[in-house]
């Protein structure tokens, strides 16, 4: 309870709601769900929670966050459609199976801040439920509280087992967060089923690249998929709120440092695969310009840039007791040059020897001391050095079937089922 105050005094932004605010006791689950010119998809999103069960559905709090930039900024143009937005969730906020609250972040004069975005957005629904909740609850609640809290878009679709796969899985492995599996929606139109696919399967060659590599940052950061306990929201700081994009892979990976973070394979959430230009960057804005282009973005690492990572990280884990010089004499002998500058340009030196002194003697600490400082940034730091060039999927693909060992695919969307195949086998 006072690391939860402590929280709501210091780094909270909270903001009024309209709708249902339920009962603290009753509550198991809270979505939150940011939108911005959503009006035509927002009931789709509300309607696939409600197919889940009705005595999950009574456990669940789910907060909408109609939210738009200030005039002048991108993405104003969405004024109207979320103004019949808050419209329409004034009057069908009570006819769901699940108790729906929403906020006004849209309306003039009540706009995000200039500079702020989608992560503003979500925030605000994480905090203002936490504050509602906080409110309504007993002195005396116990200090754990492992409530889950989950992040949607507007325009994603879940499946009828969300909650109870959720709880289930991070219960079982008691971790304090998780990534959800997911797959695009398919869409009609060809070339954008052609481009959703080219992206998911960079973004699945990515992770299985970096679960090759053996780096603990092998997850997807897909803001729609990440849910977390209350209790390991607070202890990551909360959602960052001044990134207009990006806020879920700082999330997820700050997450990772606080807390057990597990992917979750028993659910899957379907994002839209639908051109946007709501944030700067990301699934839709990658739609947009690969169909303004008219022609295939190069978007793959090659699979070097991954076996760079693998000798990095195994050097480091085979003797961890080492100096760092020793440890960047090895790189060298492996012909890792590229890893050592890169360590060298960052002061691994002197990091290194703060490890030592921090943990003298303990293996397993100052490799987490390791990872917490060659974080998922570092990661994708170091995989962006190493990639002088990005590949088109005829010329990405033969490497990585070869380095995954599958088979050699001329299609994009038959390489992408059999590594969306690969990617829950690997964790089976």
């Amino acid at each position: 309870m006072a690391k939860r105050l402590k929280y709501l005094r210091r780094q909270a932004r909270i903001l009024p709601l309209r709708g249902v605010t339920p009962a603290s006791r009753i509550i198991r689950h809270i979505v939150v769900i940011p939108a911005r010119g959503e009006s035509g998809s927002l009931p789709d999103c509300l309607r696939s929670l409600a197919a889940n069960p009705a005595g999950e559905c009574r456990q669940t709090w789910c907060l909408v966050i109609v939210n738009n930039p200030p005039p002048g900024q991108a993405g104003a143009e969405y004024l109207d459609d979320n103004l019949a937005t808050l419209r329409w969730l004034d009057g069908n906020h009570e006819n769901w199976p699940f108790h729906l609250a929403f906020a006004d972040a849209a309306s003039p004069g009540r706009e995000l801040p200039a500079g702020y975005g989608v992560g503003l957005a979500r925030k605000l629904g994480a905090d203002t439920a936490l504050a509602a909740l906080l409110e309504t609850e007993a002195p005396q609640t116990a200090a754990a509280d492992q409530r889950l809290l989950f992040h949607l878009d507007a325009d994603t679709r879940v499946e009828a087992n969300y909650f109870a796969a959720v709880r289930q899985a991070i219960g079982e492995q008691q971790a304090g967060a998780g990534v959800i599996a997911f797959r695009h929606a398919p869409h009609p139109e060809p070339a954008v089923q052609r481009a959703i696919a080219l992206y998911e399967l960079w973004m699945r060659c990515y992770v299985l690249g970096l679960r090759r590599a053996g780096s603990p940052y092998a997850f997807h950061t897909v803001g729609s998929t990440m849910v977390s306990t209350l209790d390991a929201y607070i202890r990551a700081g909360g959602m960052p709120a001044r990134r207009s994009a990006g806020e879920d892979f700082y999330f997820l990976q700050q997450l990772a440092k606080s807390d057990k973070l597990i992917e979750i394979e028993t659910t899957t959430v379907h994002p839209s695969p639908r051109p946007s230009n709501r944030v700067p960057f990301g699934t839709g804005p990658h739609i947009a310009t690969a169909l303004g282009l008219d022609r295939e973005q190069p978007l793959f690492e090659p699979p070097a840039a991954f076996s760079l990572l693998a000798t990095l990280l195994s050097t480091i884990a085979e003797e961890p007791l080492a100096e760092a010089s020793e440890i960047l004499e090895r790189l060298t002998e492996k012909k890792a040059g590229t890893a050592r500058r890169f360590l060298e340009a960052r002061e691994f030196d002197k990091a290194w020897a703060g490890f030592r002194q921090r943990c003298p003697g303990h293996r397993e600490n100052m490799l987490r001391a390791f990872h917490q400082w060659f974080d998922g940034l570092a990661t994708r730091r170091l995989i962006n050095q190493a990639t002088p060039r990005r590949l088109r999927f005829a010329e990405a693909w033969p490497r990585w079937s070869a380095w995954l060992r599958l088979p050699d695919f001329a299609n994009p969307a038959d390489a992408l089922a059999c590594l969306r195949r690969q990617c829950v086998a690997s964790r089976s």
